[in-house]
């Protein structure tokens, strides 16, 4: 129960197991997670193993194919009767006279085979295979644990690996929304300023109508920089940091801030400010933010396509 990785596994069979049984070579397999493979996962014993033999086609006629198709043991006692089955393995297994194949089972499915080999010739007794069968079941059981565990190990290693890709992701953006807003404030700050300096009339005398001209400019100044500090909360926003300012939201005022931006045409407006309105609880900051964008939506809407000017 305390053994968890395959690598554990094949050590305790081959150490603890394959001496109680005096096998001389061995190889412990399982299929591949495509299905269509036979992996081995550990080995010893053998003089030479030929790399195909270490991970093979399950279509290929060799014992432990068998095994695993048929669920059903392989027993040899001689060499001559193991290669007249099976002459792919003639060559590799030529040092050694009996051979002995058995299923891995668990929870009534195959999760591998257990290949066993010994220089002396003879197969092994009733009472001898029914102790190596027990043996296959508890070793099919911890390979199973194994499977399972390292699994859920790649998984977690995923998940991780995943998260440390969005956190990546997540600074990558903040850094350039932050570079972002430094190149864009400091053009949109010369803009306001230099709209103020006209305005104020350093360049000389402003008329009434450049005076409302140069406050439209520097109210779309102060809207965009509103948009860049919208872009840099959404940062704040993943992070969970995002405040909001509750109070009295006087609509009156919010309207009256815009009044001049929301004319569609010099005749019509959208606004009609006899009316008063109650105030409620918000954001003013957001709601102005949040009327720009239907005034926006509104003036789009109302201007006639120039390929259909109908």
């Amino acid at each position: 129960a305390a053994t968890h990785t395959i690598a554990e596994i094949t050590k305790i069979v081959f150490s603890e197991g394959f001496r109680t049984f005096h096998v001389d070579a061995g190889s412990l397999a399982s299929t591949d997670a495509t299905g269509e493979f036979v992996q081995l996962l550990g080995d010893t014993g053998y003089e030479l193993l030929p790399t195909r033999f270490r991970r093979f086609p399950r279509k290929e006629r060799l014992p432990m194919n068998n095994v695993l198709r048929t669920g059903s043991q392989l027993v040899f006692g001689s060499r001559a009767e193991r290669d007249a089955e099976y002459p792919a393995v003639k060559e590799v297994l030529a040092p050694f006279e009996s051979t002995v194949v058995i299923p891995l089972g668990s929870r009534g499915r195959l999760v591998g085979a257990l290949a066993m080999h010994w220089r002396k010739g003879g197969a092994p007794n009733e009472d001898m295979l029914a102790f190596m069968h027990s043996f296959a079941q508890q070793c099919g059981q911890a390979l199973e644990r194994a499977q399972l565990y390292e699994a859920e190990q790649a998984a977690r290693r995923d998940a991780e690996e995943a998260r440390a890709r969005a956190d990546e992701a997540n600074r990558a953006k903040s850094e350039f929304l932050a570079a972002m807003s430094h190149e864009l404030r400091t053009p949109l700050n010369a803009i306001g300023g230099y709209a103020e300096l006209i305005d104020l009339g350093v360049r000389g005398p402003v008329t009434p109508e450049q005076h409302e001209d140069l406050l439209r400019i520097r109210r779309s100044q102060q809207h965009l920089l509103g948009i860049i500090n919208d872009l840099l909360n959404f940062s704040r926003i993943d992070a969970g940091r995002i405040d909001y300012d509750y109070a009295d939201v006087d609509l009156d005022e919010i309207f009256s801030g815009q009044q001049p931006d929301l004319y569609l045409k010099p005749d019509d407006h959208i606004i009609d400010g006899t009316n008063a309105l109650a105030p409620f609880l918000g954001d003013s900051v957001d709601h102005g933010v949040c009327l720009c964008y239907i005034k926006s939506a509104a003036r789009a809407a109302s201007t006639p396509s120039r390929r259909n000017p109908s």
